[in-house]
Protein backbone atom coordinates (compact mmCIF):
# COMPACT_ATOMS: atom_id res chain seq x y z
CA UNK A 1 0.00 0.00 0.00
CA UNK A 2 1.06 3.98 -0.30
CA UNK A 3 0.42 5.67 2.40
CA UNK A 4 -0.59 9.35 1.13
CA UNK A 5 -1.09 12.55 3.17
CA UNK A 6 -4.10 14.65 3.41
CA UNK A 7 -2.56 18.35 3.24
CA UNK A 8 -3.60 20.15 6.12
CA UNK A 9 -4.73 17.94 8.66
CA UNK A 10 -2.80 14.93 10.69
CA UNK A 11 -4.41 12.42 8.64
CA UNK A 12 -3.69 10.30 6.10
CA UNK A 13 -4.91 7.71 3.70
CA UNK A 14 -3.83 4.01 2.29
CA UNK A 15 -3.92 3.16 -0.96
CA UNK A 16 -3.41 0.20 -3.31
CA UNK A 17 -1.68 -0.01 -6.34
CA UNK A 18 -3.11 0.73 -9.47
CA UNK A 19 -5.35 -2.67 -10.22
CA UNK A 20 -5.87 -3.58 -6.97
CA UNK A 21 -8.41 -3.30 -4.33
CA UNK A 22 -8.89 -4.89 -1.16
CA UNK A 23 -8.24 -4.70 2.95
CA UNK A 24 -4.62 -5.68 2.32
CA UNK A 25 -4.54 -4.45 -1.67
CA UNK A 26 -4.58 -8.64 -2.13
CA UNK A 27 -7.42 -8.46 -5.07
CA UNK A 28 -6.67 -8.10 -8.59
CA UNK A 29 -9.24 -5.67 -10.18
CA UNK A 30 -10.88 -6.92 -13.46
CA UNK A 31 -11.44 -4.07 -15.49
CA UNK A 32 -12.73 -5.78 -18.29
CA UNK A 33 -16.04 -7.15 -15.82
CA UNK A 34 -15.91 -4.29 -13.91
CA UNK A 35 -16.56 -1.92 -17.67
CA UNK A 36 -13.44 0.74 -16.27
CA UNK A 37 -11.26 -0.35 -19.55
CA UNK A 38 -10.83 1.97 -22.71
CA UNK A 39 -10.95 -0.61 -25.09
CA UNK A 40 -12.32 0.80 -28.19
CA UNK A 41 -16.25 -0.70 -29.11
CA UNK A 42 -14.26 -2.49 -31.91
CA UNK A 43 -11.84 -4.46 -29.59
CA UNK A 44 -12.29 -7.42 -27.34
CA UNK A 45 -10.72 -6.89 -23.75
CA UNK A 46 -9.25 -8.94 -21.86
CA UNK A 47 -7.70 -9.06 -18.05
CA UNK A 48 -4.42 -9.32 -16.80
CA UNK A 49 -2.76 -8.71 -13.28
CA UNK A 50 -3.33 -5.79 -11.99
CA UNK A 51 -4.36 -4.05 -15.99
CA UNK A 52 -6.02 -5.47 -18.86
CA UNK A 53 -5.27 -5.72 -22.55
CA UNK A 54 -7.45 -4.35 -25.61
CA UNK A 55 -7.22 -6.96 -29.00
CA UNK A 56 -9.02 -5.81 -32.38
CA UNK A 57 -11.74 -7.93 -33.20
CA UNK A 58 -11.41 -9.65 -36.52
CA UNK A 59 -11.76 -6.93 -39.30
CA UNK A 60 -10.20 -4.18 -37.54
CA UNK A 61 -6.83 -2.71 -36.88
CA UNK A 62 -4.87 0.16 -35.69
CA UNK A 63 -4.55 1.57 -32.34
CA UNK A 64 -7.85 1.90 -31.24
CA UNK A 65 -9.06 -0.42 -33.60
CA UNK A 66 -10.61 2.19 -36.33
CA UNK A 67 -9.37 0.94 -38.96
CA UNK A 68 -11.87 -1.51 -40.52
CA UNK A 69 -10.06 -4.22 -42.89
CA UNK A 70 -13.10 -5.90 -43.77
CA UNK A 71 -13.01 -4.02 -46.96
CA UNK A 72 -9.31 -5.42 -47.43
CA UNK A 73 -10.95 -8.89 -47.28
CA UNK A 74 -10.21 -9.97 -51.29
CA UNK A 75 -7.76 -8.01 -51.64
CA UNK A 76 -5.49 -10.61 -52.68
CA UNK A 77 -7.80 -12.71 -53.87
CA UNK A 78 -8.29 -15.76 -51.62
CA UNK A 79 -9.76 -18.22 -53.89
CA UNK A 80 -8.42 -21.45 -55.11
CA UNK A 81 -8.74 -20.24 -58.63
CA UNK A 82 -7.92 -17.13 -60.45
CA UNK A 83 -11.24 -17.40 -62.72
CA UNK A 84 -12.64 -17.00 -59.08
CA UNK A 85 -14.71 -13.85 -58.18
CA UNK A 86 -14.31 -13.50 -54.47
CA UNK A 87 -16.66 -11.77 -53.17
CA UNK A 88 -17.34 -9.75 -49.50
CA UNK A 89 -19.80 -10.99 -47.07
CA UNK A 90 -21.33 -7.30 -46.02
CA UNK A 91 -20.82 -6.89 -42.29
CA UNK A 92 -18.78 -9.77 -41.77
CA UNK A 93 -14.83 -10.48 -41.92
CA UNK A 94 -15.59 -13.38 -44.54
CA UNK A 95 -16.32 -14.25 -48.69
CA UNK A 96 -17.46 -15.68 -50.64
CA UNK A 97 -15.91 -17.41 -54.61
CA UNK A 98 -18.47 -17.35 -57.50
CA UNK A 99 -18.02 -18.57 -60.64
CA UNK A 100 -18.18 -17.11 -63.76
CA UNK A 101 -21.82 -17.38 -65.00
CA UNK A 102 -21.69 -20.98 -67.51
CA UNK A 103 -19.20 -22.31 -65.20
CA UNK A 104 -19.25 -25.11 -62.24
CA UNK A 105 -17.08 -26.94 -59.85
CA UNK A 106 -13.98 -26.74 -57.20
CA UNK A 107 -12.29 -24.16 -59.06
CA UNK A 108 -14.71 -23.42 -61.92
CA UNK A 109 -13.50 -25.87 -64.31
CA UNK A 110 -16.98 -27.52 -65.38
CA UNK A 111 -18.73 -26.09 -68.14
CA UNK A 112 -22.17 -25.76 -67.56
CA UNK A 113 -24.36 -27.13 -69.80
CA UNK A 114 -27.34 -25.03 -70.01
CA UNK A 115 -29.27 -26.42 -73.10
CA UNK A 116 -29.73 -29.89 -71.63
CA UNK A 117 -30.16 -28.46 -67.81
CA UNK A 118 -33.04 -26.30 -69.59
CA UNK A 119 -30.96 -23.04 -68.05
CA UNK A 120 -31.48 -21.05 -71.42
CA UNK A 121 -33.64 -18.51 -72.79
CA UNK A 122 -33.98 -19.51 -76.10
CA UNK A 123 -37.22 -19.71 -77.76
CA UNK A 124 -39.64 -22.22 -78.20
CA UNK A 125 -38.71 -22.16 -82.19
CA UNK A 126 -35.73 -21.67 -81.37
CA UNK A 127 -32.64 -24.43 -81.12
CA UNK A 128 -30.37 -24.21 -78.21
CA UNK A 129 -26.30 -24.57 -78.65
CA UNK A 130 -24.00 -25.43 -75.76
CA UNK A 131 -20.98 -22.96 -75.94
CA UNK A 132 -18.13 -22.97 -73.59
CA UNK A 133 -19.10 -20.80 -70.91
CA UNK A 134 -22.43 -19.84 -72.03
CA UNK A 135 -24.70 -20.83 -75.13
CA UNK A 136 -26.33 -19.99 -78.64
CA UNK A 137 -30.37 -19.33 -79.82
CA UNK A 138 -30.72 -20.35 -83.58
CA UNK A 139 -34.53 -19.84 -85.25
CA UNK A 140 -35.77 -23.03 -86.63
CA UNK A 141 -36.14 -23.36 -90.82
CA UNK A 142 -39.36 -21.51 -91.26
CA UNK A 143 -38.74 -18.69 -88.56
CA UNK A 144 -36.63 -15.36 -88.27
CA UNK A 145 -35.33 -13.72 -85.37
CA UNK A 146 -32.34 -13.44 -82.93
CA UNK A 147 -33.28 -16.82 -81.48
CA UNK A 148 -34.50 -15.52 -78.31
CA UNK A 149 -37.43 -14.19 -80.30
CA UNK A 150 -38.47 -16.28 -83.37
CA UNK A 151 -41.25 -15.08 -85.65
CA UNK A 152 -42.74 -17.49 -88.78
CA UNK A 153 -41.50 -16.35 -92.20
CA UNK A 154 -44.51 -16.13 -94.41
CA UNK A 155 -42.98 -17.18 -97.64
CA UNK A 156 -46.49 -17.15 -100.01
CA UNK A 157 -45.66 -13.08 -99.13
CA UNK A 158 -42.19 -13.13 -100.19
CA UNK A 159 -42.45 -15.19 -103.15
CA UNK A 160 -39.98 -18.00 -101.54
CA UNK A 161 -42.22 -20.76 -101.40
CA UNK A 162 -41.57 -23.40 -103.82
CA UNK A 163 -45.58 -23.66 -105.12
CA UNK A 164 -46.40 -23.80 -109.13
CA UNK A 165 -47.60 -20.54 -110.05
CA UNK A 166 -51.17 -22.48 -110.94
CA UNK A 167 -51.12 -23.15 -106.98
CA UNK A 168 -52.52 -21.65 -104.11
CA UNK A 169 -49.77 -20.86 -101.65
CA UNK A 170 -50.84 -20.81 -97.45
CA UNK A 171 -48.80 -20.05 -95.17
CA UNK A 172 -48.33 -22.60 -92.02
CA UNK A 173 -46.04 -22.50 -88.78
CA UNK A 174 -42.35 -23.14 -90.35
CA UNK A 175 -43.64 -23.95 -93.72
CA UNK A 176 -46.49 -23.74 -96.62
CA UNK A 177 -48.88 -25.97 -98.49
CA UNK A 178 -49.27 -25.68 -101.90
CA UNK A 179 -52.91 -26.14 -103.17
CA UNK A 180 -53.63 -26.59 -107.31
CA UNK A 181 -55.99 -24.04 -108.57
CA UNK A 182 -59.40 -25.42 -109.91
CA UNK A 183 -59.30 -27.17 -112.68
CA UNK A 184 -55.59 -27.76 -112.07
CA UNK A 185 -54.13 -31.46 -110.94
CA UNK A 186 -50.56 -32.35 -109.10
CA UNK A 187 -49.02 -31.72 -105.89
CA UNK A 188 -48.89 -27.54 -105.84
CA UNK A 189 -45.65 -28.13 -106.83
CA UNK A 190 -45.58 -29.73 -110.08
CA UNK A 191 -48.62 -30.68 -112.53
CA UNK A 192 -49.43 -34.40 -113.00
CA UNK A 193 -48.35 -35.57 -116.19
CA UNK A 194 -51.56 -38.44 -116.96
CA UNK A 195 -49.82 -39.62 -119.98
CA UNK A 196 -46.59 -40.40 -118.44
CA UNK A 197 -48.20 -42.12 -115.11
CA UNK A 198 -50.70 -43.49 -118.29
CA UNK A 199 -53.70 -42.71 -115.88
CA UNK A 200 -55.09 -41.14 -119.04
CA UNK A 201 -57.96 -42.58 -121.17
CA UNK A 202 -56.86 -42.06 -124.57
CA UNK A 203 -57.50 -44.58 -127.07
CA UNK A 204 -54.70 -47.51 -127.53
CA UNK A 205 -54.41 -46.19 -131.56
CA UNK A 206 -54.14 -42.21 -129.90
CA UNK A 207 -51.92 -40.16 -128.65
CA UNK A 208 -51.79 -38.54 -125.25
CA UNK A 209 -50.68 -35.24 -124.94
CA UNK A 210 -50.19 -33.49 -121.55
CA UNK A 211 -51.72 -30.27 -120.79
CA UNK A 212 -51.82 -27.83 -118.04
CA UNK A 213 -54.93 -28.76 -116.25
CA UNK A 214 -55.44 -32.05 -117.95
CA UNK A 215 -54.77 -33.91 -121.00
CA UNK A 216 -55.63 -34.24 -124.41
CA UNK A 217 -56.32 -37.81 -126.76
CA UNK A 218 -55.84 -37.41 -130.57
CA UNK A 219 -56.28 -40.28 -133.18
CA UNK A 220 -52.89 -41.54 -134.64
CA UNK A 221 -53.21 -41.69 -138.53
CA UNK A 222 -54.79 -43.32 -140.23
CA UNK A 223 -57.75 -43.23 -137.99
CA UNK A 224 -60.44 -41.17 -136.48
CA UNK A 225 -62.45 -40.31 -133.66
CA UNK A 226 -62.40 -38.38 -130.25
CA UNK A 227 -59.16 -39.95 -128.91
CA UNK A 228 -60.72 -41.92 -126.71
CA UNK A 229 -62.15 -44.09 -129.40
CA UNK A 230 -60.37 -44.43 -132.28
CA UNK A 231 -61.51 -46.55 -135.49
CA UNK A 232 -59.75 -46.75 -138.89
CA UNK A 233 -60.07 -43.99 -140.79
CA UNK A 234 -60.91 -44.99 -144.65
CA UNK A 235 -59.63 -41.69 -145.76
CA UNK A 236 -56.13 -40.74 -146.81
CA UNK A 237 -55.41 -37.92 -144.05
CA UNK A 238 -56.49 -37.94 -140.55
CA UNK A 239 -58.07 -34.55 -141.34
CA UNK A 240 -60.98 -36.15 -143.10
CA UNK A 241 -63.89 -37.09 -142.17
CA UNK A 242 -65.68 -39.71 -143.80
CA UNK A 243 -69.20 -39.86 -144.25
CA UNK A 244 -71.20 -42.93 -145.06
CA UNK A 245 -73.58 -42.46 -148.08
CA UNK A 246 -76.62 -43.80 -146.65
CA UNK A 247 -78.04 -47.09 -148.41
CA UNK A 248 -74.51 -47.38 -149.75
CA UNK A 249 -71.93 -49.68 -148.64
CA UNK A 250 -69.57 -46.54 -149.98
CA UNK A 251 -68.54 -43.47 -148.05
CA UNK A 252 -66.80 -40.13 -149.32
CA UNK A 253 -64.30 -38.20 -147.27
CA UNK A 254 -64.86 -34.34 -146.45
CA UNK A 255 -62.28 -31.55 -145.54
CA UNK A 256 -62.35 -29.39 -142.60
CA UNK A 257 -64.66 -25.97 -143.41
CA UNK A 258 -61.57 -23.97 -144.98
CA UNK A 259 -59.57 -26.57 -146.62
CA UNK A 260 -59.57 -28.06 -149.76
CA UNK A 261 -56.75 -30.78 -151.42
CA UNK A 262 -56.63 -34.57 -151.88
CA UNK A 263 -55.23 -34.39 -147.98
CA UNK A 264 -56.88 -31.13 -147.40
CA UNK A 265 -53.30 -30.06 -147.42
CA UNK A 266 -54.61 -26.70 -149.27
CA UNK A 267 -56.00 -23.55 -147.08
CA UNK A 268 -58.81 -21.99 -149.10
CA UNK A 269 -58.27 -17.96 -149.32
CA UNK A 270 -61.75 -17.15 -148.68
CA UNK A 271 -60.71 -13.46 -149.28
CA UNK A 272 -59.76 -13.56 -152.70
CA UNK A 273 -62.26 -16.14 -153.48
CA UNK A 274 -65.45 -13.86 -152.05
CA UNK A 275 -66.46 -16.25 -150.54
CA UNK A 276 -66.49 -14.42 -146.89
CA UNK A 277 -69.52 -12.43 -145.18
CA UNK A 278 -68.15 -9.23 -144.48
CA UNK A 279 -69.56 -6.16 -145.06
CA UNK A 280 -68.72 -3.99 -147.36
CA UNK A 281 -67.46 -1.35 -144.86
CA UNK A 282 -65.03 -4.23 -144.24
CA UNK A 283 -61.59 -5.63 -144.71
CA UNK A 284 -60.82 -9.48 -145.53
CA UNK A 285 -57.82 -11.16 -144.01
CA UNK A 286 -57.56 -14.67 -144.92
CA UNK A 287 -56.22 -17.43 -141.92
CA UNK A 288 -55.64 -20.64 -141.50
CA UNK A 289 -58.56 -22.22 -142.52
CA UNK A 290 -60.62 -19.17 -141.84
CA UNK A 291 -60.76 -15.54 -142.49
CA UNK A 292 -61.47 -12.10 -140.17
CA UNK A 293 -63.37 -9.35 -140.77
CA UNK A 294 -62.19 -5.69 -139.89
CA UNK A 295 -64.64 -2.62 -140.12
CA UNK A 296 -62.74 0.06 -142.12
CA UNK A 297 -61.79 3.68 -140.38
CA UNK A 298 -64.72 5.21 -139.68
CA UNK A 299 -66.98 2.24 -139.12
CA UNK A 300 -67.91 -0.26 -136.00
CA UNK A 301 -70.12 -2.79 -134.49
CA UNK A 302 -71.16 -6.70 -136.25
CA UNK A 303 -71.74 -6.18 -139.21
CA UNK A 304 -69.88 -2.77 -139.76
CA UNK A 305 -73.14 -0.73 -140.35
CA UNK A 306 -72.24 1.78 -137.62
CA UNK A 307 -70.34 4.95 -137.94
CA UNK A 308 -68.03 5.25 -135.90
CA UNK A 309 -67.12 8.35 -133.43
CA UNK A 310 -63.73 9.05 -135.50
CA UNK A 311 -62.43 11.93 -132.85
CA UNK A 312 -63.03 9.67 -129.92
CA UNK A 313 -61.08 8.64 -128.23
CA UNK A 314 -58.68 12.02 -129.51
CA UNK A 315 -57.02 10.12 -132.25
CA UNK A 316 -54.25 13.43 -132.60
CA UNK A 317 -50.92 12.49 -131.88
CA UNK A 318 -51.11 15.94 -128.62
CA UNK A 319 -53.73 16.16 -126.12
CA UNK A 320 -53.39 19.66 -126.91
CA UNK A 321 -55.29 19.29 -130.34
CA UNK A 322 -58.52 19.46 -131.07
CA UNK A 323 -60.31 16.70 -133.76
CA UNK A 324 -62.28 18.04 -136.23
CA UNK A 325 -64.55 15.00 -138.55
CA UNK A 326 -64.36 15.66 -141.89
CA UNK A 327 -68.32 15.55 -142.47
CA UNK A 328 -69.05 12.70 -144.49
CA UNK A 329 -66.28 10.81 -144.77
CA UNK A 330 -64.82 8.56 -142.01
CA UNK A 331 -61.57 11.15 -141.80
CA UNK A 332 -60.83 13.91 -139.86
CA UNK A 333 -57.91 16.65 -138.85
CA UNK A 334 -56.08 17.77 -135.90
CA UNK A 335 -56.16 21.28 -135.26
CA UNK A 336 -53.52 23.53 -132.65
CA UNK A 337 -54.95 25.88 -130.37
CA UNK A 338 -54.93 29.86 -131.11
CA UNK A 339 -51.63 30.75 -131.09
CA UNK A 340 -49.58 27.31 -130.91
CA UNK A 341 -48.05 25.40 -134.26
CA UNK A 342 -46.20 22.44 -134.59
CA UNK A 343 -46.74 18.73 -135.38
CA UNK A 344 -47.85 18.31 -131.76
CA UNK A 345 -49.01 22.47 -131.22
CA UNK A 346 -45.67 22.48 -128.96
CA UNK A 347 -44.25 25.99 -130.62
CA UNK A 348 -45.59 29.06 -129.70
CA UNK A 349 -46.87 31.28 -132.47
CA UNK A 350 -45.01 34.68 -132.62
CA UNK A 351 -47.96 37.25 -133.86
CA UNK A 352 -45.88 40.12 -133.65
CA UNK A 353 -42.75 39.07 -136.03
CA UNK A 354 -45.47 38.04 -138.32
CA UNK A 355 -47.73 40.93 -138.21
CA UNK A 356 -50.37 38.70 -137.41
CA UNK A 357 -52.19 40.92 -134.16
CA UNK A 358 -54.28 43.44 -134.38
CA UNK A 359 -52.28 46.01 -132.35
CA UNK A 360 -52.83 49.69 -133.49
CA UNK A 361 -50.26 49.95 -136.39
CA UNK A 362 -48.69 53.13 -135.09
CA UNK A 363 -49.56 54.05 -132.06
CA UNK A 364 -48.99 50.57 -129.78
CA UNK A 365 -46.35 48.30 -129.43
CA UNK A 366 -47.21 44.32 -129.57
CA UNK A 367 -45.54 42.00 -126.84
CA UNK A 368 -45.72 38.50 -128.12
CA UNK A 369 -47.26 36.51 -125.07
CA UNK A 370 -47.32 32.35 -124.70
CA UNK A 371 -49.84 31.40 -126.73
CA UNK A 372 -51.18 34.80 -127.87
CA UNK A 373 -49.75 38.44 -127.65
CA UNK A 374 -50.16 41.79 -125.85
CA UNK A 375 -50.66 45.73 -127.21
CA UNK A 376 -49.65 48.31 -125.22
CA UNK A 377 -49.95 52.31 -126.01
CA UNK A 378 -46.82 54.29 -126.96
CA UNK A 379 -46.08 56.70 -125.43
CA UNK A 380 -48.66 59.91 -125.22
CA UNK A 381 -51.24 57.61 -126.01
CA UNK A 382 -54.19 55.92 -124.44
CA UNK A 383 -56.25 53.04 -125.27
CA UNK A 384 -56.43 49.42 -125.19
Amino acid sequence: MTCVELSGTPRYRCECPQGYTGAACETDIDECTAGTHKCHVSATCKNTIASFSCACKVGFAGDGCSLNIIEEVCVPNPCPSANMTCVELKGTPRYKCECPQGYIGAECETDVNECSLENHNCHQDASCVNTIGSFACTCKPGYTGDGVNCADIDECSLRSDNCHQDAICSNTAASVTCTCKQGFKGDGVSYIDECSLRSDNCHQDAICSNTAASFTCTCKQGFKGDGEVCVPNPCPSSNMTCVGLKGAPRYRCECPQGYTGIACETDIDECSLDVHNCHANATCANTAGSFTCTCRSGYTGNGCETRREVCVPNPCPSANMTCLELKGTPRYRCECPQGYTGAACETDVNECSLENHNCHRDRATCANTIGSFACTCKPGYTGD
